[in-house]
């Protein structure tokens, strides 16, 4: 298990790099923007409060003003920007674990050796677990540089980005164990990829609507971002949805284990 854990990393290193990369330039880019240039001023003069559409867009139903320095700092963790950064490197190893390598092959030099399938399956996902979080930390530690650079950030802005790191976590976790899950069911990776997208896509869309629209209010509960609250963090973590979102992707994962056991290779 060790060799194939340190040939995933030596084929996906600079894969993950970049997104960490690309993930802390983008949140410490957005959460600059107000000591640059007073974005909350000027959001407040022309909207007096931040308009339906962009509290939506920010994931926010603690009511918490998008408008304000620590405000903006917690936008970025729902940026869709950061959502496809942080979240691409669960479904691009996912979507490979299982269904890439009875596509390519692979699965059947490495799942009919005497090692059984799940040990093969635990040493991916040890992989993307450690990958995942990498990437997440990446957006924290770039949430704790522009705190530390902004006088109208300062400490308070660095506990709430670790606040949001923490409570972003348990979401990236259930999509990353939805792309293991629907990969153990999918003939070839591209409709693997494409399932999971899809999925990821309509769970977001759903609760966008949500918070737009009273009366689809109910969807929050069948969508795993209706139980991510961003601009929440600055107030506090919310344990109760993180547990709730870490239990499913438990689930998703035991049933990705189930999919494998039964899966014909060839």
């Amino acid at each position: 298990m060790k060799r194939l854990l340190w040939a995933d990393v030596a084929a996906r290193r600079r894969m993950i790099a970049g997104l960490a990369v690309g993930t802390a330039v983008f949140v410490i880019a957005l959460a600059s923007i107000e000591a640059i240039g007073g974005l909350s001023d000027v959001g407040r003069q022309a909207f007096g409060e931040a308009p339906p559409a962009l509290s939506a867009l920010a994931g926010s139903r603690s009511g918490f003003d998008v408008f304000t320095p620590l405000g903006l700092l917690a936008f970025a963790f729902n940026h869709p920007f950061f959502l496809a950064l942080s979240l691409a490197i669960g479904v691009a190893i996912g979507t490979a674990a299982i269904a890439g390598d009875v596509e390519t092959g692979r699965a059947q030099l490495w799942y009919t050796r005497p090692v059984p399938r799940h040990l093969i399956l635990r040493g991916r996902l040890v992989f993307w677990l450690l990958a995942q979080i990498c990437v997440v930390l990446a957006g924290v530690a770039g949430g704790v540089l522009a705190s530390l650079l902004s006088e109208s950030l300062g400490t308070a802005g660095a506990e709430v980005a670790i606040r949001a790191g923490v409570q972003f976590l348990p979401l990236a976790l259930f999509i990353g164990a939805l792309s293991f899950a629907v990969s153990a069911f999918a003939p070839t990776r591209a409709r693997a990829l494409g399932r999971t997208l899809g999925i990821a896509f309509l769970a977001y869309l759903a609760n966008f609507v949500s918070l737009l629209w009273s009366t689809a209010e109910p969807l929050r509960w069948i969508t795993p971002f209706g139980y991510y609250d961003p601009l929440g963090v600055v107030q506090g973590i919310r344990w109760g949805d993180a547990i709730v979102l870490s239990a499913a992707a438990a689930v998703l994962v035991l049933i990705a284990h189930a999919g494998l056991a039964r899966r014909d290779l060839a």
